[in-house]
């Protein structure tokens, strides 16, 4: 999520989302190749101006992309974050998803947060949920706030009972050692905050 954010900040710096694009042009121009970090930013640049159409080119460009190394959580972002909600397209997306977190190695806190995201944004069923929560519960100490609150949203709906508990139990233990009113300042403040 720290990606996206970051994203977010260099589509206010470079204007459009036109601009946006132009750029992806140039880097492929130089023999640069975008990568992952580059269509997330372009994507989210073209969500944010209602441009779907433009978004799912990139998309399309970017799954077509061999040698690019996609994370799990990339397609069903990006679903979300334009807004498609066609079943097919979304089923697909969540089905090759769940195939691989039930196969696959263990996923960092951050993929595992973006695609609890993209979950509870597209209506993904709870069976994903409960692999979502079988991933994150033996690490759950890892998770940022951010990445919790995601966790749980996106989980909601699996009726996972022990991921609630521990998301709860993680929480009160955090919020337990924080005194704001020790806090000298914003920044001691914003720390809280995360």
């Amino acid at each position: 999520h720290d990606q996206l954010q970051h994203g977010d900040e260099r589509v206010r710096k470079l204007g459009s989302w036109q601009q946006v694009l132009h750029l992806l042009d140039l880097m492929a121009g130089i023999r640069l190749a975008p990568d992952e970090v580059s269509f997330n930013t372009a994507i989210g640049a073209c969500a944010k101006a209602n441009e779907v159409g433009a978004g799912l080119k990139l998309l399309g460009q970017f799954e077509q992309k061999a040698d690019s190394a996609k994370t799990l959580s990339f397609l069903p972002w990006a679903l979300a974050r334009l807004g498609v909600h066609d079943p097919s397209t979304v089923s697909s997306a969540f089905a090759r998803a769940a195939r691989a977190l039930s196969n696959g190695p263990r996923l960092p806190a951050q993929e595992l947060s973006m695609l609890a995201w993209a979950s509870a944004m597209l209506g993904a069923p709870s069976e994903f949920g409960q692999l979502l929560a079988e991933q994150a519960l033996p690490y759950i100490d890892v998770f940022t706030l951010q990445q919790m609150l995601h966790l749980a949203w996106g989980t909601a709906f699996s009726l996972e009972a022990k991921l609630a508990s521990d998301l709860q139990l993680q929480l009160a233990q955090r919020l337990d050692g924080c005194d704001l009113g020790r806090a000298q300042g914003p920044e001691q403040r914003g720390d809280f905050v995360e």
